[in-house]
């Protein structure tokens, strides 16, 4: 299941010149299982920052996360990112600025898979769980019905109260698995099997954090969430626009 991240994706940079910029920064560095459905995320991304007049920056490379890179945005994006030592320990802190001052994060599907090895609590409370280990998952296209936690909140309202979605549903009960007490949770997956941690658990969430904002979503395994599935990139789209204080 592992793969290395070896080859290197170009940074993608629409960024503009702004005296008050609206960016979005798209973490896709991996050291563990890098996804094939990562550059449909990212053109989704660039896609809605187009609509939103946002300026986007999608990149694996950690040095972004400095004070003077960081001030271009206010929402940063990890985006199936996986495995550990993704950041140094000024970058770790930066990213812990960039939040304490305000702004926003978003984490997609494996996002929950990064710094498992707990050595960054605060990215682990921020991102809001860990997704346990042996097993990690349904099997893909599991087709899961989820509950719509909060039908009214802007985030999931295009969704109704359920919504059936074929996808490969994390597990967080044993094994390293984690759940953050404070989080808020939006889509509740119901029961996917008759192991304990297939019982119905949160599968997407929000919160306040530290100063700033965070949502997250355990979907978003497939390429054809980005592609395809309206509902999904909708909950995308809003997440983001929640996160920057602007839905």
């Amino acid at each position: 299941m592992a793969c290395n991240d070896s080859e290197e994706t170009p940074v993608v940079d629409t960024t503009t010149p702004d005296d008050n910029p609206k960016g979005i920064l798209v973490f896709t560095k991996t050291n563990g299982f890098r996804h094939p459905s990562i550059e449909d995320g990212v053109a989704l991304i660039q896609n809605i920052g187009q609509k939103h007049q946002f300026d986007v920056v999608a990149t694996k490379d950690p040095s972004y996360f400095h004070t003077d890179s960081l001030i271009k945005f206010n929402v940063i994006v990890f985006c199936n990112t996986s495995g550990d030592d993704l950041l140094n320990n000024s970058q770790q802190e930066a990213m812990e600025k960039f939040i304490q001052a305000g702004n926003g994060f978003v984490g997609i599907h494996a996002a929950t898979d990064t710094y498992r090895d707990g050595s960054w609590p605060w990215y682990n409370d921020l991102v809001g769980g860990i997704v346990q280990s042996g097993p990690n998952h349904t099997a893909n296209n599991y087709p899961g019905e989820m509950l719509v936690n909060d039908p009214d909140h802007p985030i999931t309202s295009h969704l109704g109260d359920t919504w059936q979605k074929n996808e490969e549903y994390y597990y967080w009960e044993k094994n390293g698995g984690y759940l953050y007490a404070e989080n808020i949770d939006l889509l509740t997956v119901q029961s996917t099997g008759n192991e304990s941690y297939d019982a119905a658990r949160p599968i997407t969430w929000y919160k306040e954090y530290d100063g700033g904002k965070s949502f997250y979503t355990a979907l978003g395994h497939n390429k054809g969430d980005y592609q395809n599935d309206e509902e999904f990139k909708l909950l995308v789209e809003n997440g983001i626009l929640w996160a920057a204080s602007i839905l």
